[in-house]
């Protein structure tokens, strides 16, 4: 099992954190049921295809 496996995240932002952190997290396992930024917010409770 990965460091993340089975952890369930949100993200919020769109920027170059962001980005890294989303594909560094699904990467370790996580999976990643929320993006929101200042314009709303993308929700997925089976978690969203973060490529």
């Amino acid at each position: 099992m990965s460091c993340l496996g089975g952890r369930v995240i949100t993200v919020h932002g769109f920027g170059n954190v962001a980005q890294y952190t989303k594909c560094w997290a699904s990467n370790y396992g996580a999976r990643i049921v929320a993006v929101s930024d200042t314009s709303g917010t993308v929700y997925d409770s089976n978690g969203l295809d973060v490529d």
